[in-house]
């Protein structure tokens, strides 16, 4: 009876430890295991970006069209060099009028001495136009001056009439004008005035007598359209 128990008992370590055995060569205990769980991987970083370049800086270039232009009208200098009355400093300001755009004639600064200009310009009739009246040979500045007046105020009565009063006059006061003295041919521009519609210049040139002295001058197509006195107080 012993011995039977023995022998049961003994069969059934023998079984468990043949079932023990068999779960331990399938990895565990019996039945469906859970599948092993993922092991974390490090998180994906994001493909480096190239900064964006800033955008290229341009030096601008200067406008050929504004350097090629003249310069303001208003402050525009004359032909000629200038130089302040009296103290050789050039002369500053703006220019007393416009210039009259189809003629291209730009006035110079008020209160402007002139010396050595184009003797075409309205400067330069006005300059020889004092010299000649300061020359003392009487006969020869007449006709330098004559070769001055517009070609309407070159009737015989008309030039006579001149001769004979106005050019006189003019001699006489020649050196109040000619600020350097008779002998220079330097000169204050006042300012000027347009008239009839910019096609006259009326030119005022500075008196230390009194106010500044006026003369007309506007283009003559029978001398070349060159600039030519008509009436004069000087």
């Amino acid at each position: 009876m012993r011995r039977a128990r023995s022998a049961v008992v003994s069969g059934r370590l023998i079984g468990a430890l043949i079932l023990t055995t068999a779960l331990v060569a399938c990895g565990g205990k019996g039945g469906d295991q859970p599948a092993p769980e993922p092991e974390p991987t490090a998180p994906s970083e994001p493909a480096p970006t190239e900064p964006t370049p800033e955008p290229a800086t341009v030096a601008a270039e200067p406008d050929a069209g504004a350097a090629a232009a003249p310069s303001d009208p208003a402050t525009a200098a004359p032909t000629g060099e200038t130089v302040a009355a009296g103290d050789g400093d050039a002369t500053g300001g703006a220019a007393e009028n416009a210039a009259d755009a189809e003629l291209g004639f730009v006035y110079p600064a008020k209160n402007t001495v002139i010396r050595d200009v184009d003797p075409e310009s309205i400067e330069g009739v006005i300059q020889r136009a004092l010299m000649a009246a300061a020359n003392p040979d009487e006969e020869k500045g007449w006709k330098d001056f004559e070769s001055l007046l517009h070609s309407q105020e070159k009737g015989e009565m008309s030039l006579r009439s001149r001769k004979q009063y106005n050019w006189p006059a003019m001699r006489r006061k020649a050196y109040l004008f000619l600020i350097e003295g008779t002998d220079k041919n330097v000169y204050k521009w006042a300012y000027a005035e347009e008239h009839d519609e910019g096609k006259t210049i009326k030119v005022f040139v500075y008196n230390p007598k009194s106010s500044p002295t006026p003369c007309y001058v506007k283009r003559d197509p029978e001398q070349e359209n060159h600039w030519r006195i008509t009436t004069c107080s000087l």
